[in-house]
């Protein structure tokens, strides 16, 4: 990889981070992402774009972007519900009824809509839905990442009803293939460092990751190739990123860093089930297990050790401090429950 490409990427992504919702980087750059967004008017955004569009076309012919997923379901000024994820469960034990889980951005904290169950043979059922912060209320960011949930009986579609229309989900079911430990990655923007996501898969596979998740949304031709090599060995799952939509007011700017948090959510829930461990982790960051048993040492190690798995484990984590950050478990329970606050 030339090192021309490499660094032309790093400005590419400095200067398209300036313009975004980022703890992270406000908190590192506070007074030149606070003088961005004051001056972020509409001659500067287009004289940016047009620079970026004349370096992508004239250096970087070979950056790969995935086409993002999201459905719209609101439009209302100064307020959007952006769904990015629908997935059903069967492991829901309530009797004839599936959990409905809705990864979506919102600027409004309330969800004025009910899920409705629909069979073609006319069949109808109708349910509310309860939503849930996904992402750290920080207050830096006006569109935030949430959860909504409902339960219905299994159905031909499912749609969402609000007082401004019917929307129809896009309902996949989760993850069944049972796995020991997934890795979920936060979104790659402009992702250039091939030699880091080499020794981040690899190291990841040494510790005990069964299946890595990646979300693209912009990546070099050449590292996608070789992460597709790996996809088809079945040790890495590569998805979509998530790019809100284009609306007049620019959320984009308003949301956390590439919606990571969504991309976040949309791992944990398609995998919450199939797994035994889930792991949050950039491409730059290295876990170590110890070497006492195949998950190691440490909170996870005596989990592991009695045969626990990552309910029973978050289960016990929250019994132990309400504030813990789970699913919800209220309609689960595994053959280990009694074993609850005994680790």
């Amino acid at each position: 990889f030339s090192s021309r490409y490499t660094f032309t990427v790093s400005i590419m992504r400095c200067i398209r981070n300036l313009f975004l919702c980022s703890p992270t980087s406000i908190s590192l750059y506070d007074g030149t992402v606070r003088l961005a967004r004051i001056f972020y008017l509409r001659n500067l955004r287009m004289s940016i774009l047009f620079t970026l569009a004349v370096i992508y076309f004239l250096f970087l012919p070979h950056i790969l972007r995935r086409g993002a997923r999201f459905e719209m379901i609101d439009k209302a000024p100064g307020s959007y519900y952006v769904i990015f994820s629908v997935y059903t469960y069967h492991s829901a034990t309530r009797v004839n009824k599936r959990l409905i889980s809705i990864a979506y951005s919102s600027t409004n904290n309330k969800f004025p809509f009910q899920c409705l169950a629909v069979n073609d043979s006319g069949w109808r059922r109708l349910a509310p839905t309860k939503s849930y912060n996904a992402e750290l209320q920080h207050g830096l960011c006006k569109t935030m990442a949430y959860v909504a949930h409902c339960y219905l009986p299994p159905a031909d579609a499912y749609t969402l009803l609000g007082t401004t229309g019917a929307f129809k989900l896009k309902v996949q079911p989760a993850y069944e293939k049972r796995e020991a430990l997934v890795v979920c990655t936060s979104p790659s923007y402009l992702f250039e460092l091939w030699m880091t996501a080499l020794v981040s898969i690899e190291s990841a596979r040494y510790f005990g990751a069964t299946l890595r998740v990646v979300y693209i949304q912009s990546i070099i031709s050449d590292l996608y190739k070789i992460l597709q090599a790996y996809q088809e060995e079945g040790i890495i799952l590569i998805k979509d990123g998530f790019d809100m939509p284009k609306l007049k007011d620019h959320p984009e700017i308003d949301s956390g860093h590439h919606n990571q948090a969504i991309a976040i959510n949309d791992c944990l829930n398609q995998f919450k089930d199939a797994a035994d461990f889930i792991i949050v982790a950039d491409w730059d960051d290295i876990f170590l297990t110890g070497f006492e048993s195949k998950l190691g040492v440490g909170a996870l190690g005596p989990a592991y050790n009695k045969g626990l798995n990552v309910v029973d484990f978050l289960i016990d984590q929250r019994s132990k401090n309400s504030t813990t950050g789970a699913f919800l478990f209220e309609w689960m329970k595994t053959e280990r429950s009694d074993m609850i606050g005994k680790l």
